[in-house]
């Protein structure tokens, strides 16, 4: 490579010496990718650790395990299984020992593959147990039907391998610990409930799990043992096939009763998100400008408006078809709405629209889903009715300012965000689809992340202020403001606590 390197530099740099330096280049990094060794999908090492990674990310799954390694300042000898695997009801998992929080912690990935996402569709309700097919309905603990199968795969294989009594042999008094992210804050949750008998010790950690994850029996079963955590305005903590059903009725009711020509909606909305980015700080308007009629009929839908138009009058004569759902659904707080306060918990209807077609030409596999065909839409709302994310969920919101201190004034620095607070939420109120432009951000794991850390520096160390946390910094400690502080006061200062339970 050397002597390549001084044939160039000794040449004038034409066109040809170029094309022949770059040829070279390439052919030396190929040729150092396929010397370079690669870390397989599955290592599994109970005494030592798994080895290292390459030296180069390409190689096998090194990026992955390098990742991991610069996020958590492990070293490899602390990672006892490190999985990736992409077989169904199957997760990539890792296994390590961390000595900072003195635990033996199962992190289970979330939704990356194809395979991944099959599971998530796989969402008819299940019982979890075996002992739960025989008792009655309201006794039994159901949960997603992909979630379920996977996760005892995973429980049964930690058992039969003794993964924990390897780790505990090394680290005797650590607990147990697993944690996840969506699919797997999904799948640690529903694990705990099989792995809790053989480790009573057993805490889990569900970050951002999905909305249609377990009954209420389930929730309540897993309370003392399982805590969710979930960010914003995150879309999955409400998605379940019921609340997409109910968004679906919605659009099509926003479809009729909104009586402009959509093609005119578009174009104007367009032509405003193009104005609004070529010109600084314009002030025009971030919505569609509506009627106080039309306005109200979006806020509150009614689908009878729907079906007294003339294709949604297509829909009324298939009433009666309907398996669950009403027409018209009371759900929204008539005060001033906001995300802590705008749906009523104990409004459990949602909307649903029936097919355009009736029964009668259904065919004979619809008509007995539960012989032939276990995954009707129907069967789906019928075989886990209001599902929840967890029966303990701590939601972490943004505030637009920081709290008011009698006789100060509050830190306005432009680009300072003040930290968030955390709701211990009713799970309930997590039934129905909010949309907003932040839905899929927040669902992003270096964005709860980042979240958690700001909220836990604000709860730390209630009195200084921090600078805006970027979402590079992972391990690193974030900086407070130098020489300014909150001034409160020692016996007021759990009036301004960043965790708090909704009233």
């Amino acid at each position: 490579m050397l002597l390549f390197l001084e044939f160039f530099i000794s040449n004038r740099p034409n066109k040809v010496n170029l094309v022949v330096f770059k040829i070279g280049i390439l052919k030396y990094f190929n040729f150092k990718y396929y010397r370079n060794p690669k870390a397989p999908d599955r290592q599994v090492d109970l005494e030592n650790g798994i080895t290292g990674p390459g030296g180069c990310l390409c190689a096998g799954r090194n990026c992955y395990l390098a990742a991991f390694l610069e996020m958590s300042q492990l070293e490899t000898g602390h990672i006892l299984v490190f999985q990736i695997t992409d077989k169904f009801y199957d997760a990539a998992l890792m296994m390590v020992i961390d000595d900072i929080t003195e635990a033996i912690v199962v992190v289970v990935r979330g939704t990356l593959s194809g395979t991944d996402t099959l599971i998530d569709l796989v969402a008819a309700g299940e019982p979890l147990r075996d002992e739960d097919y025989s008792l009655p309905n309201d006794q039994k603990l159901i949960a997603h039907s992909g979630m379920v199968r996977t996760s005892r795969n995973i429980a049964n294989k930690i058992i039969e391998d003794k993964w924990i009594e390897s780790a505990k042999a090394l680290r005797p008094k650590y607990p147990l610990v697993i944690t996840g992210h969506s699919l797997g804050g999904g799948l640690v949750s529903l694990m705990c409930v099989f792995l809790k008998p053989h480790f009573p010790e057993i805490k889990a950690y569900a970050f951002s799990p999905p909305g249609g994850l377990m009954n209420k029996n389930l929730a309540e079963f897993t309370r003392d043992y399982l805590c969710s955590i979930t960010y914003g305005y995150d879309l999955i903590g409400h998605l379940d096939s019921q609340t997409m059903e109910d968004l679906r009725a919605r659009i099509f009711h926003a479809l009729c009763v909104y009586r402009t020509p959509k093609f005119r909606a578009l174009t104007n909305q367009m032509c405003l998100t193009i104005t609004r980015n070529l010109v600084c700080k314009s002030k025009l308007p971030q919505v569609i400008r509506l009627d106080a009629v039309t306005g109200s009929k979006l806020i509150d839908p009614d689908m009878n408006d729907a079906y007294e138009t003339p294709i949604g009058s297509k829909f009324k004569p298939h009433l009666k078809d309907r398996v669950v759902g009403s027409t018209k659904v009371d759900r929204l707080y008539v005060s001033d709405r906001s995300l802590m306060r705008w749906k009523k918990p104990d409004c459990h209807s949602l909307l649903v629209l029936p097919r355009p077609y009736p029964k009668s030409l259904y065919p004979e596999c619809l008509l007995e889903p539960k012989k032939h065909n276990l995954y009707t839409l129907d069967l789906l709302m019928e075989s886990m009715l209001r599902p929840i994310p967890s029966g303990r969920l701590l939601h972490i919101i943004e505030v637009d300012k920081e709290f008011e201190v009698e006789g100060e004034q509050s830190y306005k620095k432009p680009g300072y965000q003040p930290p968030p607070i955390a709701i211990w939420s009713n799970a309930e109120t997590f039934n129905s689809i909010l949309i907003h432009p932040k839905m899929i951000f927040n669902h992003s794991p270096i964005y709860v992340s980042t979240a958690l850390n700001r909220l836990y520096d604000s709860i730390m160390h209630p009195r200084k202020i921090f600078c805006k946390i970027h979402l590079n910094t992972y391990y690193k400690e974030a900086k407070s403001v130098p020489g300014i502080e909150r001034k409160y006061a020692d016996h007021c200062i759990d009036n301004y606590c960043r965790v708090r339970k909704l009233k």
